[in-house]
């Protein structure tokens, strides 16, 4: 009987470890997941300064938290918003109907563990990133009015003139078919751009449109901070034409 006893006590223990533990930790890719669409929503209204005086940000990450739960339930005990960082971070728990926030235990309340609260957080932020490691050519203003304007880009990242809007071409978002047409942008030297913003017609005082680099091709761009010119007339260092080429198709800042 005292074997019994104990073979049952360790057999309830792993069934515990399966079924519960196995349980709990579902519970908590479904709070994590609501946890990541509540901040991401807060974080979207609160980019479009939509989250000032009499912002329920608690109603928000509810109707998240508890659309990601398989129950319908999910606790949302904390929510902390810093408008200056630009950052809000979520945190969900598990909410039991009974009221004790409880993860409830099935086998394991055999062996006297009765259960816990199960939590997640996460956190977002909005805005533009500090630093940035870019491809390190830059555009006058005018070229990019000319081409680049009101972001018509499709969805495979090809930049059309604002001039070639149609029936077939449609603003990003609107969920339209766009026209397949490339557009090549110069950096220097191009008919579409007056001169007015250099006399030289050039992009950069004595430059052609390079920016330095640290031996790769990118340029380390900072907010609030200058960037060094490449005056020559050939690529920056380590932009050379077969690293170039391998950028075609690709994204890139």
């Amino acid at each position: 009987m005292v074997l019994l006893a104990i073979s049952a006590a360790v057999l309830f223990g792993f069934l515990a470890l399966a079924f519960d533990f196995g349980r709990m930790y579902a519970e908590r890719r479904e709070l994590q997941g609501g946890a990541d669409a509540a901040a991401l929503a807060i974080a979207q209204d609160c980019a479009r300064n939509d989250c000032g005086i009499g912002y329920d940000e608690f109603g928000v990450a509810e109707t998240y938290a508890d659309e990601n739960a398989t129950d319908g339930f999910a606790w949302v005990p904390e929510i902390d918003i810093d408008l200056n960082a630009q950052q809000v971070t979520v945190h969900t728990a598990t909410e039991d109907p009974g009221g004790d926030n409880h993860f409830d235990m099935t086998f394991a309340q055999i062996v006297g563990y009765g259960g816990l609260t199960v939590g997640a957080e996460a956190t977002v932020a909005w805005g533009s990133p500090g630093r940035l490691a870019t491809l390190p050519i830059t555009f006058s203003l005018c070229e990019w009015l000319a081409f680049g304007e009101n972001g018509y880009v499709n969805e495979g990242g090809s930049l059309h003139y604002t001039q070639a809007y149609r029936d077939d071409l449609f603003i990003v978002g609107s969920g339209y078919q766009y026209a397949e047409r490339l557009v090549q942008i110069f950096f220097h030297g191009n008919h579409q751009c007056t001169g007015e913003e250099l006399p030289s017609g050039q992009d950069l005082p004595g430059g052609f449109g390079w920016l330095t680099t640290d031996g790769e091709c990118a340029s380390h761009v900072q907010v609030y901070d200058w960037v060094g010119i490449d005056p020559g007339a050939s690529p920056s260092t380590g932009c050379e034409p077969e690293v170039v080429e391998n950028l075609l198709g690709q994204v890139v800042l």
